[in-house]
């Protein structure tokens, strides 16, 4: 039986889980921050996306993507505000749907998967 690397087993993405949730947890309720920390928080967010799921790194439009967002992170520590704050969540949403399309999908397709997902347990992929 292939044995799954630690770096896709769903060990290392609790790991990064938790080790964000601890982050989150000192950077705004143990030391009572607010207004750039924001930044700091979704630049926190948008690496453990990035290091939980290396496909993103393989696909030129989710690396564009998170591009873009971390620009949108940028502008969330100079200058929080609720456009920065949009524009910062619809980047990060392309770049986790991108990294699922094939070279032949579209957008279209998206919904679809959510309706009809493939047979068989989703652990086993």
């Amino acid at each position: 039986m292939h044995r799954l690397s630690f770096l896709s087993s769903f060990r290392w993405k609790l790991c990064l889980t938790l080790t964000f949730v601890l982050f989150s947890d000192d950077l705004f309720y143990r030391r009572a921050l607010s207004g750039g920390y924001l930044g700091l928080f979704a630049f926190a967010l948008l690496l453990c996306l990035l290091v939980g799921r290396p496909s993103l790194w393989r696909r030129w439009q989710a690396s564009l993507a998170a591009l873009c967002a971390s620009i949108f992170c940028t502008a969330l520590i100079l200058d929080p505000g609720p456009l920065a704050w949009t524009l910062f969540w619809v980047a990060i949403s392309m770049t986790a749907l991108f990294g699922m399309i094939t070279p032949h999908d579209d957008g279209w397709l998206w919904p679809c998967m959510r309706c009809n997902p493939p047979s068989g347990p989703s652990w086993t992929r």
